[in-house]
């Protein structure tokens, strides 16, 4: 994608910032957000972008222009009691979207949402399995966010994508808490013992048959992996919205552990936890995704090298 003129709500998360800086080296991008990361703006500056402070779920958005091409909101806010004057959940999460598309009508828009949401679960080999997800605040508000994607894209001929992601990690700041790989790495390398369960994977093409395996199963994608992602869906837009699921390849716990113990040459201890019945684990269709984006998933190893560079350079590990 080169010379577009980009917003990005959202530009201080984990994969918004990623985004900005990636989009930044040959558009003209405009970072939308509270900032309350005063090095997560000033990185943002220093590559080129255009850093505009908003309090996306309260403030008003009337001077937004309709000037962009593309609009890749990442903005994302927790559940928590309203602190802003708004339900800031459900203001950032859902009405924000469309605000956006009303405010923006000639772009082409990219929401990111959530696997999390009611009545969703990844694409699965086998089509008839049932929902497993519960319903929360969270996911529940991403819901209004893609209803009103899928309504406005309808009514008003906007092109648009639903980008459903799961388990982005491997920041490469190493500064976001909930970075879910930097996590395990770290409580493997403190000697914490992981507890395994023994589970049923089902294995593609038809789903039918399984295999058993330790654990859950993880889909690590790099931070900068799920924004070349999110970018690429710009391409595919469509009206009604695209819906896109966004995740790496699916490892067993067991076989993740095995991979951080070797890439960071450290025992990684284990414990399994016998059930008396084992869990049927869903399997992904992962060719669905390559189809929609032509983008084969990245090795874990690879994942697990470059964050042991960064952990590296920051002190972290030896």
């Amino acid at each position: 994608m080169k010379e577009k003129n980009i917003l990005i709500p959202g530009a201080s998360g984990q994969i918004g910032e990623a985004l900005a800086l990636a989009l930044a080296k040959d558009n003209t991008v405009t970072g939308m957000a509270r900032f309350g990361s005063e090095a997560v703006r000033k990185r943002l500056e220093n590559a080129g972008v255009r850093a505009v402070v908003r309090d996306l779920a309260a403030d008003d958005l009337a001077d937004l222009k309709d000037e962009y091409d593309v609009v890749f909101n990442q903005a994302v806010d927790w559940p928590g009691p309203p602190e802003r004057g708004v339900d800031v959940p459900l203001a950032m999460n859902g009405y924000l979207q469309g605000r956006l598309m009303e405010r923006c009508p000639s772009a082409i828009h990219i929401f990111g949402s959530t696997m999390s949401v009611p009545d969703n679960v990844p694409p699965l080999i086998d089509e008839e399995t049932p929902t497993r997800r519960q319903s929360n605040t969270y996911s529940s508000t991403k819901l209004v966010g893609e209803s009103l994607a899928v309504h406005l894209s309808r009514e008003r001929g906007i092109k648009a994508a639903i980008l459903r992601y799961m388990w982005p990690c491997g920041s490469r700041q190493l500064r976001v808490p909930y970075d879910a790989l930097l996590g395990v790495v770290r409580q493997a390398l403190q000697g914490d013992t992981f507890k395994l369960e023994p589970s049923l994977l089902c294995l593609p093409p038809d789903g039918l048959q399984t295999r058993e395996i330790s654990g859950s199963t993880p889909t690590p994608l790099h931070v900068d992996d799920g924004a070349a992602l999110t970018i690429k869906a710009a391409a595919i837009a469509a009206t009604p919205p695209e819906i896109i699921h966004v995740f790496g390849p699916q490892i067993p716990m067991s076989e993740a552990l095995a991979e951080i113990a070797s890439v960071f040459e450290v025992k990684v201890n284990t414990e399994i936890v016998e059930q008396s019945e084992k869990k049927l684990v869903a399997c992904y269709n992962t060719a669905k995704m390559k189809r929609l984006l032509g983008e084969q998933t990245i090795p874990l190893r690879q994942i697990l090298e470059q964050l042991r560079s960064y952990m590296q350079e920051s002190g972290e590990v030896v």
